[in-house]
């Protein structure tokens, strides 16, 4: 009779987060975390269809916390820069903590996967955004709040300077 194990989907993806974080992309091996879970290799496919899957996957768990993090942020800030720069800092940590996985992936950054991610990625920032205005009773423009998402994204990777970032972000948010 096989054994049964609590939680055993959240158990690999926390594994998984865990050697992503501790060790790094290429220690990532399916037979690792089912064996560090308790669970027998096979198991792990009942739950993810490959191991870029089951990394994919660890990841998202760990956006959508920051995501949480950051509505705690935006629910508690004293005005709209402090929420602005909330959010700043959640992307500028989360692309932080996933850079070696990001450059040891196969994805690449152009194509319609691709496109699709950075789309889904801009919605859940705009979300933020509007949150955030509302909180302040500011209502910017659909249109400025897609450019304020893809200027904090532009500004994760290229270093843009936060004092400006956030001047720029100040004018397209009231």
């Amino acid at each position: 009779m096989p054994k049964l194990i609590a939680n055993l989907r959240e158990r690999l993806l926390a594994e998984t987060r865990r050697v992503l974080l501790e060790e790094g992309p290429a220690e990532v091996a399916i037979r690792s975390i089912a064996s560090s879970c308790g669970a027998a290799t096979g198991t792990v496919y009942n739950y993810f269809s490959s191991k870029e899957e089951l990394i994919a996957y660890a990841i998202l768990g760990d956006w959508l916390e920051h995501i949480e993090h950051v509505r705690e942020s935006i629910a508690a800030c004293p005005d709209v820069t402090t929420g602005l720069a909330a959010i700043h800092a959640a992307l500028v940590d989360f692309e932080h903590r996933y850079k070696p996985t990001f450059k040891a992936s196969g994805y690449a950054l152009t194509g319609s996967s691709y496109t699709e991610r950075h789309k889904l990625l801009c919605n859940q920032i705009e979300g933020l955004i509007d949150e955030l205005a509302s909180r302040f009773g500011l209502a910017p423009t659909a249109t400025a709040e897609m450019i304020m998402a893809e200027s904090l994204l532009a500004s994760v990777s290229r270093g843009w300077p936060d004092d400006e970032l956030m001047n720029a972000l100040n004018k397209l948010i009231s």
